[in-house]
Protein backbone atom coordinates (compact mmCIF):
# COMPACT_ATOMS: atom_id res chain seq x y z
CA UNK A 1 0.00 0.00 0.00
CA UNK A 2 2.85 2.36 0.85
CA UNK A 3 4.47 1.86 -2.57
CA UNK A 4 1.15 2.38 -4.32
CA UNK A 5 0.47 5.54 -2.29
CA UNK A 6 3.93 6.92 -3.22
CA UNK A 7 3.29 6.14 -6.88
CA UNK A 8 -0.01 8.03 -6.77
CA UNK A 9 1.53 11.00 -4.97
CA UNK A 10 4.46 11.20 -7.42
CA UNK A 11 2.05 11.13 -10.35
CA UNK A 12 -0.05 13.82 -8.76
CA UNK A 13 3.03 15.94 -8.02
CA UNK A 14 3.95 15.90 -11.70
CA UNK A 15 0.42 16.90 -12.64
CA UNK A 16 0.45 19.69 -10.09
CA UNK A 17 3.76 20.97 -11.45
CA UNK A 18 2.30 20.97 -14.94
CA UNK A 19 -0.64 23.11 -13.80
CA UNK A 20 1.40 25.44 -11.58
CA UNK A 21 3.92 26.10 -14.34
CA UNK A 22 1.02 27.47 -16.38
CA UNK A 23 -0.49 29.51 -13.56
CA UNK A 24 0.07 33.22 -13.03
CA UNK A 25 -0.30 34.29 -9.41
CA UNK A 26 -2.95 37.08 -9.23
CA UNK A 27 -1.05 39.27 -6.75
CA UNK A 28 1.88 39.48 -9.16
CA UNK A 29 -0.40 40.62 -11.96
CA UNK A 30 -1.99 43.20 -9.71
CA UNK A 31 1.43 44.45 -8.57
CA UNK A 32 2.47 44.81 -12.21
CA UNK A 33 -0.61 46.88 -13.01
CA UNK A 34 0.00 49.11 -10.01
CA UNK A 35 3.62 49.60 -10.98
CA UNK A 36 2.58 50.74 -14.45
CA UNK A 37 0.17 53.40 -13.15
CA UNK A 38 1.23 56.83 -14.38
CA UNK A 39 -0.81 58.92 -11.97
CA UNK A 40 -0.36 59.62 -8.26
CA UNK A 41 -2.82 57.42 -6.37
CA UNK A 42 -2.69 59.61 -3.21
CA UNK A 43 -3.35 62.73 -5.29
CA UNK A 44 -6.28 61.09 -7.09
CA UNK A 45 -7.70 59.83 -3.77
CA UNK A 46 -7.48 63.32 -2.31
CA UNK A 47 -9.16 64.78 -5.40
CA UNK A 48 -12.07 62.33 -5.16
CA UNK A 49 -12.54 62.72 -1.40
CA UNK A 50 -12.26 66.51 -1.27
CA UNK A 51 -8.64 67.10 -0.31
CA UNK A 52 -5.77 65.33 1.51
CA UNK A 53 -7.21 65.87 4.98
CA UNK A 54 -10.65 64.56 4.00
CA UNK A 55 -9.04 61.50 2.39
CA UNK A 56 -6.90 60.86 5.46
CA UNK A 57 -9.92 61.16 7.73
CA UNK A 58 -12.04 58.80 5.64
CA UNK A 59 -9.31 56.14 5.54
CA UNK A 60 -8.85 56.54 9.30
CA UNK A 61 -12.55 55.98 9.94
CA UNK A 62 -12.68 52.94 7.67
CA UNK A 63 -9.75 51.36 9.49
CA UNK A 64 -11.33 52.00 12.88
CA UNK A 65 -14.52 50.25 11.79
CA UNK A 66 -12.63 47.33 10.24
CA UNK A 67 -10.69 46.73 13.47
CA UNK A 68 -13.61 47.21 15.86
CA UNK A 69 -14.10 43.99 17.88
CA UNK A 70 -17.90 44.25 18.07
CA UNK A 71 -18.63 45.05 14.40
CA UNK A 72 -18.72 41.97 12.17
CA UNK A 73 -19.81 41.49 8.56
CA UNK A 74 -17.69 38.62 7.28
CA UNK A 75 -20.26 35.80 7.40
CA UNK A 76 -23.44 37.68 6.51
CA UNK A 77 -23.94 35.81 3.22
CA UNK A 78 -24.51 32.56 5.10
CA UNK A 79 -27.11 33.92 7.55
CA UNK A 80 -30.85 33.51 7.62
CA UNK A 81 -32.97 36.63 7.53
CA UNK A 82 -33.52 36.57 11.30
CA UNK A 83 -29.78 36.16 11.87
CA UNK A 84 -29.06 39.04 9.49
CA UNK A 85 -31.43 41.32 11.36
CA UNK A 86 -29.94 40.36 14.74
CA UNK A 87 -26.38 40.91 13.48
CA UNK A 88 -27.29 44.22 11.85
CA UNK A 89 -28.96 45.39 15.07
CA UNK A 90 -25.86 44.53 17.12
CA UNK A 91 -23.59 46.26 14.59
CA UNK A 92 -25.87 49.29 14.57
CA UNK A 93 -25.79 49.66 18.34
CA UNK A 94 -22.03 49.07 18.44
CA UNK A 95 -21.50 51.79 15.84
CA UNK A 96 -23.71 54.21 17.73
CA UNK A 97 -21.65 53.63 20.87
CA UNK A 98 -18.37 53.98 18.94
CA UNK A 99 -19.09 57.29 17.18
CA UNK A 100 -17.82 59.34 20.10
CA UNK A 101 -14.73 57.13 20.30
CA UNK A 102 -14.12 57.70 16.59
CA UNK A 103 -14.76 61.43 16.93
CA UNK A 104 -17.52 61.08 14.32
CA UNK A 105 -20.01 63.64 15.60
CA UNK A 106 -21.20 64.85 12.19
CA UNK A 107 -24.04 63.00 10.46
CA UNK A 108 -22.15 62.77 7.16
CA UNK A 109 -19.19 61.01 8.79
CA UNK A 110 -21.57 58.60 10.51
CA UNK A 111 -23.22 57.81 7.19
CA UNK A 112 -19.85 57.22 5.55
CA UNK A 113 -19.01 54.73 8.28
CA UNK A 114 -22.34 52.94 7.90
CA UNK A 115 -22.02 52.63 4.15
CA UNK A 116 -18.67 50.91 4.60
CA UNK A 117 -20.60 47.93 5.96
CA UNK A 118 -22.44 47.54 2.63
CA UNK A 119 -25.86 46.62 4.01
CA UNK A 120 -28.70 48.54 5.68
CA UNK A 121 -29.18 48.49 9.44
CA UNK A 122 -32.30 48.79 11.62
CA UNK A 123 -31.27 52.20 12.94
CA UNK A 124 -30.60 53.84 9.57
CA UNK A 125 -34.01 55.47 9.20
CA UNK A 126 -33.96 56.45 12.87
CA UNK A 127 -30.85 58.54 12.21
CA UNK A 128 -31.38 59.67 8.60
CA UNK A 129 -35.10 60.47 8.69
CA UNK A 130 -36.75 60.24 12.12
CA UNK A 131 -34.17 62.29 14.04
CA UNK A 132 -33.59 64.65 11.09
CA UNK A 133 -37.33 65.37 10.95
CA UNK A 134 -37.54 66.05 14.68
CA UNK A 135 -34.58 68.43 14.46
CA UNK A 136 -35.99 70.31 11.48
CA UNK A 137 -39.75 70.29 12.11
CA UNK A 138 -40.25 70.40 15.90
CA UNK A 139 -40.83 73.79 17.46
CA UNK A 140 -38.43 74.76 20.26
CA UNK A 141 -40.47 73.17 23.03
CA UNK A 142 -40.99 69.92 21.13
CA UNK A 143 -37.32 69.76 20.18
CA UNK A 144 -36.24 69.99 23.82
CA UNK A 145 -38.29 66.91 24.57
CA UNK A 146 -37.99 64.72 21.47
CA UNK A 147 -34.51 65.33 20.06
CA UNK A 148 -32.50 64.21 23.14
CA UNK A 149 -34.61 61.04 23.37
CA UNK A 150 -33.93 60.24 19.72
CA UNK A 151 -30.22 61.05 19.77
CA UNK A 152 -29.63 58.99 22.91
CA UNK A 153 -31.75 56.16 21.45
CA UNK A 154 -34.04 56.03 24.43
CA UNK A 155 -36.63 55.86 21.67
CA UNK A 156 -36.22 54.39 18.17
CA UNK A 157 -38.10 55.88 15.25
CA UNK A 158 -39.34 55.18 11.74
CA UNK A 159 -40.65 57.53 9.04
CA UNK A 160 -44.15 56.46 7.99
CA UNK A 161 -45.14 58.32 4.85
CA UNK A 162 -45.45 55.92 1.89
CA UNK A 163 -48.65 53.88 1.71
CA UNK A 164 -49.25 50.69 -0.21
CA UNK A 165 -51.76 52.47 -2.45
CA UNK A 166 -49.37 55.19 -3.59
CA UNK A 167 -45.68 55.89 -3.95
CA UNK A 168 -44.54 59.44 -4.55
CA UNK A 169 -48.00 61.04 -4.76
CA UNK A 170 -47.94 62.77 -1.37
CA UNK A 171 -51.32 64.43 -1.84
CA UNK A 172 -52.85 60.97 -2.30
CA UNK A 173 -52.14 59.89 1.29
CA UNK A 174 -55.23 58.33 2.84
CA UNK A 175 -54.25 58.00 6.53
CA UNK A 176 -56.28 60.62 8.39
CA UNK A 177 -55.62 62.79 11.43
CA UNK A 178 -58.89 64.23 12.75
CA UNK A 179 -58.78 66.87 15.47
CA UNK A 180 -61.12 66.45 18.46
CA UNK A 181 -61.52 69.86 20.19
CA UNK A 182 -63.35 68.33 23.16
CA UNK A 183 -60.32 66.27 24.22
CA UNK A 184 -57.55 68.29 22.52
CA UNK A 185 -56.46 65.18 20.60
CA UNK A 186 -55.91 63.87 17.11
CA UNK A 187 -57.51 60.62 16.03
CA UNK A 188 -55.42 58.72 13.49
CA UNK A 189 -57.07 56.17 11.26
CA UNK A 190 -56.29 53.98 8.25
CA UNK A 191 -59.66 53.90 6.48
CA UNK A 192 -58.80 51.64 3.52
CA UNK A 193 -56.46 48.72 2.73
CA UNK A 194 -54.50 51.04 0.43
CA UNK A 195 -53.89 53.44 3.33
CA UNK A 196 -51.55 51.00 5.11
CA UNK A 197 -48.13 52.55 5.61
CA UNK A 198 -45.80 50.28 3.70
CA UNK A 199 -42.00 49.88 3.58
CA UNK A 200 -40.72 52.24 6.34
CA UNK A 201 -37.35 50.95 7.55
CA UNK A 202 -37.22 49.96 11.22
CA UNK A 203 -41.01 49.86 11.53
CA UNK A 204 -41.32 46.08 11.42
CA UNK A 205 -39.62 45.32 14.75
CA UNK A 206 -37.29 48.05 15.94
CA UNK A 207 -39.24 51.31 16.17
CA UNK A 208 -40.98 52.47 19.34
CA UNK A 209 -42.18 55.68 17.65
CA UNK A 210 -42.61 57.06 14.16
CA UNK A 211 -42.92 60.29 12.30
CA UNK A 212 -46.31 59.93 10.64
CA UNK A 213 -47.47 61.80 7.56
CA UNK A 214 -51.28 61.96 7.62
CA UNK A 215 -54.07 63.99 6.03
CA UNK A 216 -55.27 66.64 8.51
CA UNK A 217 -59.06 66.91 8.83
CA UNK A 218 -60.20 69.95 10.78
CA UNK A 219 -63.86 70.87 11.22
CA UNK A 220 -64.72 68.88 8.11
CA UNK A 221 -62.01 70.52 5.99
CA UNK A 222 -59.19 68.65 4.32
CA UNK A 223 -55.98 70.56 5.01
CA UNK A 224 -53.66 68.11 3.27
CA UNK A 225 -50.71 66.06 4.57
CA UNK A 226 -49.12 67.17 7.83
CA UNK A 227 -46.38 65.67 9.99
CA UNK A 228 -46.84 64.10 13.44
CA UNK A 229 -44.82 62.04 15.90
CA UNK A 230 -46.60 59.17 17.63
CA UNK A 231 -45.71 56.23 19.88
CA UNK A 232 -46.27 52.74 18.49
CA UNK A 233 -45.01 50.31 21.10
CA UNK A 234 -44.86 50.09 24.88
CA UNK A 235 -41.49 51.25 26.18
CA UNK A 236 -41.18 48.37 28.65
CA UNK A 237 -42.74 45.41 26.84
CA UNK A 238 -42.36 46.57 23.22
CA UNK A 239 -45.93 45.40 22.63
CA UNK A 240 -48.05 47.40 20.17
CA UNK A 241 -50.25 50.03 21.77
CA UNK A 242 -54.05 49.81 21.44
CA UNK A 243 -55.12 51.02 18.00
CA UNK A 244 -51.73 50.20 16.44
CA UNK A 245 -51.05 47.26 14.16
CA UNK A 246 -47.60 46.98 12.64
CA UNK A 247 -45.15 44.32 11.60
CA UNK A 248 -42.53 43.17 9.14
CA UNK A 249 -43.37 43.06 5.41
CA UNK A 250 -41.10 40.09 4.66
CA UNK A 251 -38.01 39.38 2.51
CA UNK A 252 -36.63 41.94 0.05
CA UNK A 253 -33.78 41.81 -2.44
CA UNK A 254 -30.66 43.24 -0.81
CA UNK A 255 -32.50 44.56 2.26
CA UNK A 256 -33.02 41.52 4.44
CA UNK A 257 -30.99 42.95 7.31
CA UNK A 258 -33.55 45.74 7.65
CA UNK A 259 -37.03 45.30 9.15
CA UNK A 260 -39.11 47.27 6.66
CA UNK A 261 -42.65 47.29 8.00
CA UNK A 262 -46.31 48.15 7.64
CA UNK A 263 -48.58 50.21 9.88
CA UNK A 264 -52.36 50.31 10.27
CA UNK A 265 -54.01 52.68 12.72
CA UNK A 266 -57.48 52.03 14.13
CA UNK A 267 -58.81 55.26 15.67
CA UNK A 268 -55.53 55.76 17.51
CA UNK A 269 -55.54 58.87 19.72
CA UNK A 270 -52.63 61.17 20.56
CA UNK A 271 -52.44 64.66 22.13
CA UNK A 272 -52.48 67.77 19.94
CA UNK A 273 -48.81 68.35 20.78
CA UNK A 274 -47.87 65.37 18.59
CA UNK A 275 -48.19 67.55 15.48
CA UNK A 276 -44.74 68.87 14.57
CA UNK A 277 -45.21 72.59 14.89
CA UNK A 278 -42.24 74.49 13.51
CA UNK A 279 -44.02 75.33 10.25
CA UNK A 280 -47.70 74.56 10.87
CA UNK A 281 -49.90 73.74 13.85
CA UNK A 282 -53.43 73.53 15.20
CA UNK A 283 -54.37 75.87 18.04
CA UNK A 284 -56.28 74.79 21.13
CA UNK A 285 -59.50 76.23 19.74
CA UNK A 286 -59.10 74.28 16.50
CA UNK A 287 -57.64 76.87 14.13
CA UNK A 288 -55.05 75.86 11.56
CA UNK A 289 -51.87 77.95 11.29
CA UNK A 290 -50.57 77.51 7.75
CA UNK A 291 -46.91 76.79 6.95
CA UNK A 292 -44.92 79.42 5.03
CA UNK A 293 -44.84 77.01 2.08
CA UNK A 294 -47.15 74.10 1.30
CA UNK A 295 -44.18 71.70 0.99
CA UNK A 296 -42.32 72.81 4.10
CA UNK A 297 -42.81 69.46 5.81
CA UNK A 298 -41.43 67.60 2.79
CA UNK A 299 -37.85 68.60 3.62
CA UNK A 300 -36.91 65.23 5.09
CA UNK A 301 -37.71 63.41 1.86
CA UNK A 302 -35.70 65.94 -0.16
CA UNK A 303 -32.79 65.44 2.26
CA UNK A 304 -32.91 61.64 2.06
CA UNK A 305 -33.26 61.59 -1.73
CA UNK A 306 -30.20 63.82 -2.03
CA UNK A 307 -28.39 61.50 0.38
CA UNK A 308 -29.31 58.42 -1.68
CA UNK A 309 -27.76 59.97 -4.78
CA UNK A 310 -24.70 61.03 -2.79
CA UNK A 311 -24.12 57.63 -1.20
CA UNK A 312 -24.86 55.74 -4.43
CA UNK A 313 -21.52 57.02 -5.65
CA UNK A 314 -19.75 55.25 -2.78
CA UNK A 315 -21.53 52.00 -3.49
CA UNK A 316 -20.84 52.20 -7.23
CA UNK A 317 -17.18 52.97 -6.46
CA UNK A 318 -16.92 49.62 -4.66
CA UNK A 319 -18.33 47.80 -7.68
CA UNK A 320 -15.99 49.63 -10.05
CA UNK A 321 -12.99 48.83 -7.83
CA UNK A 322 -13.86 45.13 -7.79
CA UNK A 323 -14.39 45.08 -11.56
CA UNK A 324 -11.12 46.89 -12.32
CA UNK A 325 -9.07 44.69 -10.00
CA UNK A 326 -10.62 41.55 -11.44
CA UNK A 327 -9.98 42.67 -15.01
CA UNK A 328 -6.29 43.01 -14.11
CA UNK A 329 -5.91 39.41 -12.92
CA UNK A 330 -8.42 37.54 -15.11
CA UNK A 331 -6.31 36.75 -18.15
CA UNK A 332 -7.60 35.90 -21.62
CA UNK A 333 -5.73 33.32 -23.66
CA UNK A 334 -2.79 31.11 -22.64
CA UNK A 335 -0.18 32.60 -20.26
CA UNK A 336 3.55 31.86 -20.81
CA UNK A 337 4.92 28.73 -19.10
CA UNK A 338 7.37 29.42 -16.29
CA UNK A 339 10.03 26.73 -16.75
CA UNK A 340 10.90 24.97 -13.53
CA UNK A 341 8.74 27.19 -11.33
CA UNK A 342 6.84 25.64 -8.49
CA UNK A 343 4.05 27.25 -6.44
CA UNK A 344 5.82 27.41 -3.06
CA UNK A 345 8.95 29.21 -4.27
CA UNK A 346 6.85 31.40 -6.54
CA UNK A 347 4.75 32.63 -3.62
CA UNK A 348 7.76 33.14 -1.37
CA UNK A 349 9.59 35.25 -3.93
CA UNK A 350 6.56 37.30 -4.90
CA UNK A 351 5.11 38.40 -1.58
CA UNK A 352 2.66 41.03 -2.80
CA UNK A 353 -0.64 41.93 -1.09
Amino acid sequence: MAEQDKYVRDAQAASSRFVLDRTVEPSVLLARERKNVTISVPDLTAEIYGGPEAARRRIELYRKVASHPEIKVDDMMFMTREQLYARALKNDMALHAAYSEFGATELREQLLIKYQLSYPMPGDVHVNMFTVTLESQCDDEQAKYWVPLAKSRQIMGAYAQTEIGHGTFLRGIETTATFLPATDEFVFHSPTPSSLKWWPGGLGKTATHCVLVARLLLAGKDLGPQTFVIQLRDMKTHAMLPGVECGDIGPKFGYNSLDNGFLRLDHYRAPRSCMLARYAHVTRDGKFVKPPHAKANYGTMVFIRQGIVDMAGLILAKAVTIAVRYSCVRLQGEPPVRKGAIWSSFVLTNDVN
